[in-house]
Formats: structure tokens, sequence, C-alpha cells
């Protein structure tokens, strides 16, 4: 699958540690190839720019989700901003949060459809790629939260199912 018009410069940092737990991509020639690969755990802390950013943490966290093991995501720059492991749960999700940690216990990604809520933009996205995993229906309530900060974002996700893997 391809990723066209993917923006590498803002997210260095964040490819560097998919790569390093198991993600297969490559940079093509109009985009990011993606060829699968095995979700190892990850640990990350956001930070400025160019590091992690703490808008990103939901993402890598529904990533950690599909991850056999314990991944670690630590957010200093908002410090216990994890409301959205709580909607992940409801899927099947394992967390703790420990002090300013939120320590995620993926199960490979064995999730269950569920009825979960968008607290904001960047935890909706994270229960629309949950879902996609997730074994069932999964429905986002509030999921104008989503629409509001990616453009197109359902037709995006179609054209990305579309393709082969």
């Amino acid at each position: 699958m391809e990723i066209r018009n993917f923006p590498y410069t803002d997210l260095e940092v964040p490819l560097v540690h998919l790569r390093d737990s198991g993600a297969k991509f490559y940079r093509g020639d109009e985009g990011l190839i993606v060829r699968g690969g095995t979700c190892y755990p990850l640990e990350i802390s956001t930070g400025p720019h160019p590091g992690i950013n703490s808008d990103v943490q939901p993402i890598l966290a529904a990533y950690a989700a599909c991850a056999q093991g314990e991944s670690r995501i630590i957010d200093l720059r908002f410090p216990g901003r994890y409301g959205y492991a709580a909607e992940l749960a409801k899927m099947g999700l394992s967390y703790k949060i420990d002090g300013n940690l939120l320590k995620i216990q993926g199960n490979g990604g064995n999730l269950e459809g569920t009825i979960v809520k968008a607290l904001d933009l960047r935890a909706g996205a994270a229960l629309a790629l949950c879902g996609l995993v997730a074994h069932g229906e999964t429905v986002i309530e509030d999921a104008w939260q989503i629409q509001r900060g990616y453009d197109r974002f359902d037709e995006k996700l179609k054209d990305l199912m579309s393709q082969p893997l």
C-alpha cells in the first residue's frame, strides 16, 4: 500500500520508532510504501519538534495495541493525557497508568468492536485505527472530532483499505 504525499520531514522521529518496532515501509517516488512487518512493543516520550509531538501519541498507542507485549508512552508536554486509553479498553485493550507513564499491554490487535467515544481529534483517529483491526463493528460516537481535523478522513481510509498489502 502507498500513502501518497506523505509528510516525511514532519514525522521522521515517529518513523524511526515504528521501524525499530518492526514496521516495514519505504520511501517511494510519490509517498510512503508500507509492506507490513511485525508489531513489537515500543517506548516513546513526547517532546518538541523534531521529536514525537503529543498529538501523535494516541495514534502510536493504537499501534501498541497491535503489538505483543508491553509498550510505554510518556507525554512530557501534557502529562497524564491518556483519557483515550479508557475508550480503547472498551475494545479489549489492557492498560495501566503509573504516574505520568501509560503502559499498554498489547495483545496482537485482538480487539473487539464496540461503541466508543472520540474524546478529541487524535483520540478519535486512534479509535478508528483500532476499529479497523477489531473483530466486529466499531461505532465511534462524536466522530465529528475526527472530521474537524482530518480532511476527507473516511475517504482516505477507504482508499487505503482498497489497496493490496
